[in-house]
């Protein structure tokens, strides 16, 4: 992948999407509601928004190997916050990890 942009919002009041995997639930991946997220549809992988995200959604995430878990809560919130937006070339999903 080439990174062929930077964009950094500016601080102020933003919706903020937190999926949280597991139960005890771990530590949330946090993102805006526009960023796309990989899950399991009808016939295979596809892309929607995180606004779209409900729980029962199956999101594919990435522990250093392919997986598929189940979030079992999803929060939405207004936080005062700066997010970064890159341009990525080619534009295809990029794999989120979690801490071991």
């Amino acid at each position: 992948l080439t990174v062929l942009g930077i964009a950094w919002s500016p601080l102020m009041m933003q919706e903020v999407v937190e999926i949280y995997f597991g139960d005890p639930p771990e530590t949330p991946l946090k993102m805006t509601p526009s960023h796309p997220v990989m899950v399991v549809g009808p016939t295979g992988p596809e892309q929607m928004s995180a606004g779209e995200l409900t729980t029962g959604h199956r999101v594919l995430c990435s522990n250093g190997q392919e997986e598929s878990e189940e979030f079992v809560t999803v929060r939405r919130s207004i936080v005062e916050a700066r997010f970064v937006a890159l341009k990525l070339t080619p534009d295809r999903p990029v794999r989120a990890f979690r801490a071991p």
